[in-house]
């Protein structure tokens, strides 16, 4: 199965689940410190957002679900454009390695 929102080229497989880790039970507090910045709505908050992306792109019902300002840094021009030259680098460096005979 593939994630409409994401290029084949980006996500080959599907992805396999284990199970749950040992940090699962928040031993150093991180989740508890994610979620009292995410209170903030800072730049660390927008951050966040941008690591998340990707698991956003995977949802189907769009927008629903995602927060208003995970919403707004997807829509600024800011973020959309470092994800077009991300996409354009990884295509020139997919046709250098094309070039070279290293697939």
């Amino acid at each position: 199965q593939h994630c409409p929102g994401i290029p084949l080229s980006v996500s080959r497989s599907p992805m396999v689940l284990y199970g749950n880790h040992a940090s699962v039970s928040d031993p150093y507090g991180s989740y508890r410190a994610a979620k009292e910045v995410w209170h903030e709505q800072g730049d660390v908050s927008r951050a966040l957002c941008a690591l998340h992306a990707m698991d956003y792109a995977c949802w189907s019902d769009l927008p629903d679900g995602v927060p208003g300002l995970c919403q707004e840094v997807y829509s600024s021009d800011d973020f959309v454009e470092q994800m077009l030259n991300e996409n354009r680098l990884n295509g020139i460096q997919k046709y250098e390695r094309l070039k070279r005979g290293k697939v």
